[in-house]
């Protein structure tokens, strides 16, 4: 058995340039929401707005406050999906905050799109209602403002508890403020809380891991999402420390890795990032899309797919505007029927397991017979599931199964 197979380890999954083989036209969004609609659909709502940089991000994203206006351009392109036949015929599982920080809104702000997701969309009695914040945006007013309206489901950024790891970091607030703003909600009743954690940042200790570690424990989150640093060019980090990916090791990143899983034996994966307790967190948002339900995107930057239509909202707020304003002119592109097969498939290792009886391919099946001998899946009761060494290398297997399928 092999320990290694790949030679660098793709920390994120984005396929990028990789797809465009399996685009057939442009297509217009109108054409598409005529089309009749489905349950168990999914709203994405983008606020690309912070107010805080972390050292790490090179997202496109402002230092600004919110538009006074932007929240109203949200909700008038809510409206235009209320009035399309798709829209009005779906119902609505999921819906996901992101950014940006879209705790940056105001309170009147966030309960004004709240209220209207409630008004115009055909939600289930069990939505999920996911939002990504700061611990610094979301005070406690805030809290209870969202968590009225709907929210049940908070994704936070803490990324450690370790007063350098998050000076490093840039984020705000010491490691104590962290924890008691967390605690705080939690003894407000508040299941679902989850956060980020990233490991392997810049001069960590395998102590300051298992601290933050123990505090995830001792505070009873519901998951937690555990990515390696990345180091990315445009980010503050980057262009400190250029150097860093050159001296950044497999050996170390596994070494981390392994620690977090083996100091979180009441956590079990729910994805390849991410750890929950037993039935707290379902993550329906994932799992819908990963079962290729329609993702409608609202707000500037937002994307999604709705049908074969993969779509992307302009980004730059005046751009976004002109397109709310203009609806009918909205074009995507259209995807083969084939992509959406291999997609399903392929995207399951997410959620840590392939599925054959998806789609039937035998490049795959090999790829796969090969990972296996190596140690980094097993086959049982008709799907290859991945080992602690396969969700390691998880997105590596991911892109290597696409590579496989656009390359023939």
């Amino acid at each position: 058995m092999h320990d290694m197979i790949y030679e660098s380890r793709i920390k994120t999954h984005h396929m990028g340039k990789k797809l465009r083989s399996f685009v057939e036209r442009p297509a217009l969004l109108k054409d598409v929401l005529d089309s009749p609609g489905d349950r168990h659909q999914v709203i994405y709502i983008h606020i690309p707005y912070c107010s805080n940089i972390c050292s790490f991000c090179n997202m496109n994203r402002s230092l600004n406050r919110p538009k006074s206006y932007y929240i109203d351009l949200v909700i008038k392109q809510l409206k235009y999906y209320y009035q399309t036949k798709r829209f009005r015929e779906s119902t609505f599982s999921s819906i996901y905050f992101g950014g940006g920080t879209p705790s940056v809104l105001s309170p009147e702000d966030l309960e004004k799109i709240l209220n209207a997701l409630h008004k115009y969309t055909n939600l289930e009695e069990d939505v999920e209602i996911t939002m990504e914040s700061s611990l610094t945006d979301l005070d406690f007013d805030k809290f209870k403002t969202v968590t009225s309206a709907g929210v049940n489901r908070l994704s936070i950024g803490i990324q450690t508890f370790s007063d350098r790891g998050r000076q490093l970091l840039n984020r705000r607030g010491d490691g104590k403020f962290a924890y008691e703003r967390l605690d705080r909600m939690r003894n407000h009743g508040f299941e679902n809380l989850n956060i980020d954690l990233i490991y392997n940042y810049l001069g960590e200790t395998e102590e300051e891991l298992k601290q933050d570690l123990k505090t995830i424990e001792k505070l009873d989150l519901a998951g937690f999402s555990m990515y390696s640093l990345i180091i990315m060019e445009e980010s503050k980090l980057g262009r400190k420390y250029q150097e860093f990916e050159l001296n950044d090791s497999i050996k170390r990143d596994k070494k981390f890795f392994d620690f977090v899983i083996n100091h979180t034996p009441s956590y079990e994966y729910l994805e390849i990032t991410k750890k929950v307790r037993p039935n707290r967190d379902d993550y329906q948002y994932i799992r819908r899309r990963i079962a290729g339900k329609d993702t409608f995107p609202l707000g500037a930057g937002a994307g999604g797919g709705i049908g074969n239509l993969a779509l992307m909202n302009p980004i730059k707020i005046d751009d976004y505007e002109k397109t709310v304003n203009n609806p009918e002119s909205i074009q995507g592109m259209y995807f083969k029927d084939e992509y959406f097969k291999y997609k399903k498939a392929i995207d399951t290792l997410q959620l840590l397991y392939y599925d054959p009886s998806i789609l039937k391919d035998s490049r795959i099946d090999h790829r796969l017979n090969e990972l296996e001998e190596n140690g980094y899946c097993f086959y049982k009761n008709g799907k290859y599931h991945l080992t602690d060494l396969g969700i390691f290398w998880g997105n590596n297997i991911i892109d290597d199964l696409w590579n496989i399928v656009i390359k023939n």
